[in-house]
């Protein structure tokens, strides 16, 4: 990432450190750039502990890099705070890609408290507690079934589509449901 760039990321999402120089490898936590993710690159080291959570998303998607900075803060606080815990103790991981084809992903794990009752969690919290019109149900999406939630309130902030694993909550945010389930089919 340009030196530029990587400031107006940190300006927005409050960085404290230098970036790195550019080079081919991928942060120790995700899968190399040059491999697709499968069901491999999520195995644990260890037996017994869980992957890291950045292995969790892809880091790509039809040829496109995905971003990995994070995003809905104000979601991931409202999580913690439902869970009475800071947000420091989220793990979390992200993924998208902010072009035509705008979506997010979220990956959280909270040790201790299994995906479902993270996925329960989100669907409650989702949007803003003025957000008064929300709706949540089951759809099948990339062969797998997931909590659908939205609000004509925000058709703007898109739907989000809850896809509990296992400990972790994957979590797509999308305007279009056929993106959600292109970047639902690409976790490993």
């Amino acid at each position: 990432m340009r030196r530029g760039a990587w400031f107006l990321v940190c300006l927005l999402s409050a960085c404290t450190t230098a970036p790195a120089a550019p080079s081919t490898t991928a942060p120790t936590d995700r899968p190399s750039q040059t491999t697709v993710p499968s069901a491999t690159t999520s195995a644990t080291a260890t037996a017994g502990e869980p992957a890291p959570i950045g292995s969790v998303l892809p880091i790509e998607l039809a040829g496109v890099e995905l971003h990995t900075f994070a995003v809905g803060e104000d979601i991931l606080a409202r999580v913690a705070d439902a869970h009475g815990v800071p947000v420091t103790e989220l793990e979390t991981a992200f993924a998208s890609e902010h072009g035509a084809r705008f979506f997010q992903m979220y990956a959280l794990r909270l040790p201790g408290t299994d995906a479902a009752s993270l996925a329960t969690t989100w669907a409650a919290v989702a949007f803003p507690p003025d957000v008064t019109a929300v709706s949540v149900s089951e759809r099948t999406l990339a062969d797998r079934t997931v909590t659908v939630v939205e609000s004509p309130e925000l058709p703007s902030v898109g739907t989000f589509y809850l896809d509990p694993r296992d400990d972790v909550l994957v979590v797509v945010q999308a305007l279009d449901v056929e993106v959600a389930a292109e970047a639902l089919a690409a976790v490993p």
